[in-house]
């Protein structure tokens, strides 16, 4: 090989060897990239149910024949919860008068009455906290030629009295009651287990619910496959306890008793709360 051939060979591989060194100093890798940390975002908490349906607390009166400075009268407070059956047996003797109050039962009343509303959706009704006493009249029932056994409409006489009740209940009358003792409603009822919820709002829940019962006119026929009797159509024995005490009670009396849940829901979703 010539010496210049050998030469440019040389000079050739210096120059790319060269061209290879820029070319990796270029290929060093970027300085990082500095990404500032951010702020840790916590799940917010949940908010607390709204009410649908609030229960003013009630107003503070003023006494108006007080000249200046005019001084404040404050209701008479609310006995404690646990001391309040006394206050509720006075208040149904003062609104019913004395018959309607053999009917109930005043010790732990209002307890009963937050359990009873609580578990009329439900399939039962805890007989332990039962609000009223049964009706003395026995459960009465037609059985017909094939042995086929019916309610008998003799039987809704058995709540005659309940009924003369209901109509005797002022839906306005009852609702400022309520809304007076209302405190004493909602501590029974957060004791029952709901702290959080509001019980004005299941009260109307439970009202709603029972509306919704169906509206039987033909006979009702049951059935009897142990000691008590059972409604033979399926759709009505799936019904809630609530839902079957109407029934029970007669197409007549329950369509009274649905009325007068409409006045009272009335006044209980129309509370005014700007006192």
């Amino acid at each position: 090989m010539k010496h210049s051939t050998v030469w440019l060979l040389i000079l050739s591989l210096l120059a790319g060897g060269g061209a290879y060194y820029i070319w990796q100093l270029n290929q060093q890798p970027a300085e990082p990239e500095v990404i500032e940390p951010q702020p840790l975002s916590l799940p917010e908490e949940p908010p607390e149910p709204a009410i649908k349906y609030p229960v003013p607390e009630p107003p503070v009166q003023i006494d108006a024949q007080v000249s200046e400075p005019m001084e404040v009268v404050e209701e008479e407070p609310l006995p404690l919860l646990g001391d309040s059956d006394q206050a509720m047996q006075e208040e149904f003797l003062s609104l019913f008068g004395q018959p309607f109050i053999k009917m109930f039962i005043f010790k732990a009343f209002i307890h009963r009455f937050v359990v009873t509303v609580d578990n009329m959706p439900a399939t039962k009704l805890p007989r332990k906290f039962r609000l009223a006493k049964t009706p003395p009249e026995s459960f009465a029932v037609n059985i017909n030629a094939q042995d086929k056994i019916f309610i008998d409409p003799k039987n809704y006489r058995r709540y005659s009295a309940y009924i003369q009740f209901v109509e005797a209940i002022d839906a306005k009358t009852l609702a400022e009651k309520y809304i007076h003792y209302y405190p004493l409603f909602q501590q029974a009822y957060e004791e029952l287990g709901y702290p959080d919820q509001y019980f004005n709002d299941r009260l109307i829940e439970v009202i709603d619910h029972l509306l919704t019962t169906p509206d039987i006119v033909v006979p009702i026929e049951l059935v009897r496959p142990s000691v008590f009797y059972k409604f033979a159509d399926p759709k009505l024995e799936a019904l809630s306890a609530g839902q079957k005490i109407l029934i029970r009670m007669g197409y007549d009396n329950a369509m009274l008793v649905k009325s007068k849940l409409r006045e009272l829901r009335q006044e209980l979703t129309s509370l005014k709360i700007d006192f």
